[in-house]
């Protein structure tokens, strides 16, 4: 479930018809106007406290801006009321005045700083802006999404200073280029937006839980671990605090640290974290929901690590359902449903049915991402784990080989990301006895995973004598 990051506006977004012949210096203004003078006085005492003046106008105001929430456009002094004209000339931008009598009607007249006139006159475009990049990148077509989140972040720059749209602008960049494994475009945006909404709302706002789990995800894609768990868990301490152990703004937070637990091999931690997350997602009638099916992965995955296969394969089966009713069924969120269901056939020693399987992951994902993205080398070295199980070591080779370029031009040299690969090849060559290329690969392992010992466990079990 996605928290909404947007304040409520203090204007409407449909701008009222712009005022003919305007003549001097012209001001961004709002209007209410009502019938009697008790009305208004007690409107302007609402004002005073905070409530917002588009929703007031829209409710009570009688004059036809209502329907914009009271917002006259930029206009000039001389084209008020005569009665209003002395009062507002003699009015600081941002101030609101008292109750003026016009005829039969009683008007309250807002000036705006010109930032809050900026902000009333682009919000419809930042909004529109926004709504295309959302629907882009819900169809996967990543580059129409970053040109239009491009497009709103530089309306954002211009007219949100000190607003939370700004950073979730940002935020929302960041996942795209996350998502496209373009790493060094995204982490910037990922703390920037964290400290703005820090600034902005407070270091234990809902928003910066949010900000939180996104840099978490970050985090997790270049195998951070550690430090992925820290901020998960900063996160969910923030959320439980807001809302309470059992909110649905919880679930994101859960299924994240839920998937961290897993890929350290940290399973009953894992266990307990998806157990509540799917415990609140079914009170709060979410079980269909798309979010929760990556929990349902992560289940499926415990399931398929302690060889529970009968338990694995329905929850991958379902997970897939649940996301192809959502995004249709050639989207790249669908890979982790149908990897997981080959892994359990290849374990199964079903291979035909997981080879195609594979394949028609990598049928997604390309078009979607490219070759060269990190997800199509975590299909190619599942693929290859498939052959490897058959003795197909001429075709499994060249699969892991590809896949360790993909992620050495992802994430460098030194990436723990790097060490499931290279225990696979190390495997790979054991089978045919290549024992100078098991031992090269075998170190490189061990040299680079110093840094996030929950990786090396496999490796170092697979062959103690190497060190």
């Amino acid at each position: 479930m996605r928290r909404n990051l947007l304040l409520v506006l203090f204007w409407g977004v449909t701008l009222a018809p712009a005022i003919a012949a305007q003549q001097g210096p012209t001001l961004g203004m709002g209007l209410i106007s009502v019938g009697t003078p008790e009305e208004a006085e007690d409107l302007r005492n609402r004002l005073l406290a905070g409530e917002p003046f588009t929703e007031l106008a829209k409710k009570h105001s009688v004059d036809l801006s209502a329907d914009s929430g009271g917002y006259l456009g930029r206009t000039a002094i001389s084209e008020l009321p005569l009665e209003a004209q002395p009062v507002v000339a003699n009015m600081p931008p941002g101030e609101l005045s008292p109750v003026i009598r016009s005829g039969d009607r009683y008007l309250l007249v807002m000036v705006l700083t010109e930032e809050e006139t900026n902000i009333v006159e682009l919000t419809p475009l930042w909004e529109q802006q926004m709504t295309v990049a959302d629907r882009a990148y819900q169809q996967a077509r990543y580059a129409d999404a970053e040109q239009a989140w491009l497009a709103a972040l530089e309306t954002a720059n211009n007219i949100y200073k000190s607003d939370t749209r700004l950073p979730e602008t940002m935020s929302n960049l960041a996942r795209l280029y996350r998502i496209q494994a373009r790493f060094d475009k995204a982490e910037p945006f990922y703390r920037s937006a964290l400290e703005l909404f820090e600034a902005i709302a407070g270091p234990e706002h809902g928003y910066v839980a949010t900000a939180l789990t996104n840099l978490g995800y970050f985090y997790m894609a270049v195998g951070k671990y550690s430090d992925a768990e820290v901020v998960f868990k900063r996160s969910l301490s923030i959320d439980e605090a807001n809302l309470g152990p059992n909110d649905p703004e919880l679930i994101s937070t859960l299924d994240a640290m839920a998937h961290t637990y897993t890929s350290q091999k940290r399973y009953d931690e894992a266990d307990t974290t998806i157990k509540r997350e799917m415990a609140i997602a079914s009170s709060a009638g979410l079980a269909e929901y798309p979010l929760v099916s990556r929990g349902l992965v992560n289940l499926a995955r415990l399931h398929l690590e302690r060889q529970n296969f009968s338990e694995a394969e329905p929850l991958f089966k379902r997970a897939f359902d649940i996301v192809e009713n959502a995004v249709g069924s050639n989207h790249p969120e669908l890979q982790s449903s149908i990897t997981g269901l080959a892994g359990v056939y290849t374990a199964q020693g079903k291979y035909r049915e997981a080879e195609g399987l594979y394949r028609n992951a990598m049928e997604i994902v390309e078009p979607a991402l490219g070759g060269d993205h990190p997800d199509m080398a975590a299909i190619l070295t599942d693929l290859a784990e498939c052959y490897r199980a058959q003795a197909r070591y001429a075709e499994a080779e060249p699969l892991l080989r590809r896949s360790l370029n993909i992620m050495e031009r992802a994430l460098g040299q030194e990436s723990p990301e790097l060490i499931p690969i290279l225990n696979n090849l190390a495997l790979l060559y054991d089978a045919q006895g290549r024992q100078p290329e098991v031992e090269a690969a075998v170190r490189r392992a061990l040299t680079i995973g110093q840094s996030d010992d929950s990786l090396l466990r496999t490796i170092r079990d697979n062959f103690p004598a190497i060190r």
